[in-house]
């Protein structure tokens, strides 16, 4: 299975452009009778950074798709779960009642889930380039001058 990914159209605005090119890459993939784990096995392939996994009625998700997932977050992919009806939200121990079910994005709809996501790896992304750009630079200790502190009036002291 081969992914490619589209490019959005010069100047359309966007963090992408905020950022030097730089947009993490989220997508949403469906859950269904017969989901393939395959799909986000190549998503994380073509250099997934998040995955919203759209889930049935409270956020339940093929067992091929929750396997493919746990293989993606063990590869250091970020993934949540929503839920593709409209009233409701991710239960959010929908794993069979076993522990170590996927993150849940509550009452987000997939789309909402996804910017959300990629507004967190966007911040991520830009705090971890300031820590970066900033690491070994130090602003110069300023020390007034004596004669300049004697200079100043306060109009509490006596």
């Amino acid at each position: 299975m081969t992914v490619e990914r589209l490019r959005a159209r010069p100047g359309a605005g966007g963090p992408e452009h905020q950022r030097g090119g730089q947009r993490p890459a989220v997508d949403i993939v469906t859950s269904h009778a017969g989901a393939r784990g395959a799909v986000v096995d190549a998503l994380v392939a073509a250099g997934a950074r998040g995955l919203i996994l759209a889930g049935t009625g409270n956020g339940s998700v093929h067992v091929d798709l929750l396997a493919a997932a746990r293989r993606a977050i063990a590869a250091g992919v970020v993934v949540r779960r929503a839920s593709r009806c409209t009233a409701g939200g991710v239960v959010v121990a929908t794993s069979g009642g076993k522990p170590g079910a996927l993150p849940a994005a509550g009452d987000a709809t997939p789309a909402q889930a996804r910017v959300k996501l990629l507004l967190e790896l966007v911040t991520a992304m830009t705090a971890n380039s300031v820590a970066t750009a900033s690491s070994g630079f130090s602003l110069p200790t300023i020390v007034p001058s004596r004669r300049r502190l004697d200079a100043v009036s306060c109009p509490h002291s006596s």
